[in-house]
């Protein structure tokens, strides 16, 4: 695929954010690149967050190639991803590995990449006093 006018192909040291993505041959504002979708061409800041949202709400990404992009930026982050409670915030371990995935799944797998990578960000007791908040307002409520 040609790079349009004033875009190239990213750097290498850029990160697995910018698969799919063409950046800005200068640098703009903020000291960042603009980034240009490949599927549907719109200029976006070159902010890595930035990217990640675009590609989950365009629709002209084809869904393996999202799919692929969500797996890939999921481990990236998960390997670099710092804590910041002294919780255990791993993945739920009743998530099903690649293996084991069911064929529904497969039929949606952007359904699957969102769920797998989905950490819990409270834990059981903090849950467990939200939902009896929550059943004791709309008791209460009514």
């Amino acid at each position: 695929m040609q790079a349009p006018t004033g875009f190239t192909m990213p750097l290498s040291t850029q990160g697995l954010r910018w698969i799919g993505f063409f950046r800005s041959e200068n640098k703009r504002g903020g000291n960042r690149y603009t980034a240009k979708c490949k599927y549907c061409l719109t200029e976006l800041n070159g902010k890595p967050e930035k990217l990640h949202q675009h590609v989950l709400r365009c629709n002209d990404w084809p869904i393996l190639e999202k799919t692929n992009y969500l797996h890939k930026v999921g481990e990236e982050s998960s390997s670099s991803r710092k804590r910041t409670h002294d919780e255990d915030t791993s993945v739920n371990p009743t998530i099903q590995d690649d293996e084991n995935v069911s064929e529904s799944s497969m039929s949606h797998p952007h359904q699957e990449t969102i769920v797998k990578w989905f950490a819990p960000s409270l834990s059981q007791s903090q849950s467990e006093k939200l939902h009896q908040k929550l059943l004791k307002a709309m008791i209460y409520g009514n």
